[in-house]
């Protein structure tokens, strides 16, 4: 079983047969919105947020019909699934096969991963030619952004150049020691040089003895553990710090909700908030969730009492971790909104 199937496998075990495929395709997707951001979370998929953002409809269903197909998955509604005993054998087996892919959190590092490695990759590319003054050379990111921050960091005087490769070799050396030889040298075969062309993913993939289908899975989750590991030791990695985006929007914060967080801190209500921004209340709600879940420092007290906070944690417990909104919502009745369950269930962990 390829990677990518094993993932739609468990996101699908996780949804419990209460969220549609395009539920599971939306979050591997990386639709950023309040509901699949929320699904994420409540369901502890955030890992798997927008792992695929070239995947089509097609393909999901593709999947889903193969898993159909081989006894791993059976209907439990329209367009709901339910995983097999057979599937969850699966499920275990390929975990155990490929155990890097816990090291997936796509909804932190998806994006700040791609940057990262654009950055770096030409970085190095830039640097050593530079260093053996091999004349023009062709850029292996095209992309005009990645070209002009790489141009403003780069060191005007050799012996600075050369300290700085140095420096990212020791980075660079110490963290791909974390992983086993042939991960490490997954790696450092996509290094462009001046002296060689780095292989694609999939070229190095298959040098590597991984599926080729696999290798953009392996490559995001070797860059996502990377990343992990310079945010817990920034002091050891002063120069692979560089390349790393800070932005909090990188890690699936929507512009608009970055805008409805600016307000409330202004201390708007919700409101005048949609009343600011031509907004329905509804969207500005989600913005909150958004915030929310993101923002672990982000007090929701405004919106819901304790008295109802811990209403809404009751009724979870006796009812179980699948239970739905709208039975929430019913049992509780009007003096609690589906935005205020939604806004607690955000909260879960506290």
């Amino acid at each position: 079983m390829i990677i990518k199937q094993l993932i739609v496998l468990t996101v699908l075990k996780r949804f419990k047969g209460e969220r549609t495929i395009y539920g599971a395709y939306h979050l591997l997707h990386g639709k950023k919105s309040a509901q699949t951001i929320q699904d994420g979370h409540y369901y502890t998929l955030l890992p798997y947020f927008g792992l695929f953002p070239k995947m089509k409809r097609e393909e999901m269903d593709a999947i889903a019909a193969a898993c159909m197909e081989n006894g791993y998955l059976k209907p439990c509604d329209k367009d709901c699934y339910l995983v097999t005993e057979k599937g969850d054998t699966v499920i275990r087996d390929t975990l155990a096969e490929t155990p890097m892919i816990r090291h997936l959190n796509g909804f932190k590092y998806g994006r700040t991963g791609i940057l990262f490695w654009q950055r770096f990759t030409l970085f190095i590319q830039s640097l050593t030619q530079l260093l053996s003054q091999s004349g023009s050379f062709i850029p292996i990111i095209q992309d005009r952004a990645i070209q002009k921050w790489v141009k403003a960091r780069m060191p005007n005087q050799k012996n600075k150049r050369i300290d700085v490769l140095r420096q990212l070799h020791i980075e660079l050396k110490h963290l791909l020691e974390r992983f086993p030889d042939r991960y490490a040298l997954f790696i450092v075969l996509q290094l462009t040089t001046e002296k060689k062309v780095g292989y694609t993913s999939a070229q190095a993939a298959h040098t590597c003895g991984f599926n080729v289908e696999d290798a953009w899975i392996i490559h995001q989750a070797m860059l996502h553990e990377m990343l992990e590991e310079m945010e817990k030791n920034e002091k050891k990695f002063p120069v692979l710090q560089v390349f790393i985006e800070r932005d909090s929007k990188s890690a699936g914060w929507t512009k608009s909700a970055d805008q409805t967080a600016r307000l409330i801190q202004q201390g708007h209500t919700l409101d005048q908030i949609a009343t600011k921004r031509n907004l329905k209340r509804s969207t500005i709600e989600d913005h909150v969730i958004e915030i929310a879940l993101q923002q672990p420092d982000f007090s929701i007290k405004p919106y819901v009492t304790e008295e109802i906070k811990h209403k809404i944690y009751a009724f979870m417990k006796e009812k179980g971790s699948s239970v739905k909104l709208r039975d929430i919502k019913e049992a509780l009745g009007d003096e609690v909104s589906y935005f205020m369950i939604r806004l607690v269930l955000a909260r879960k962990e506290e």
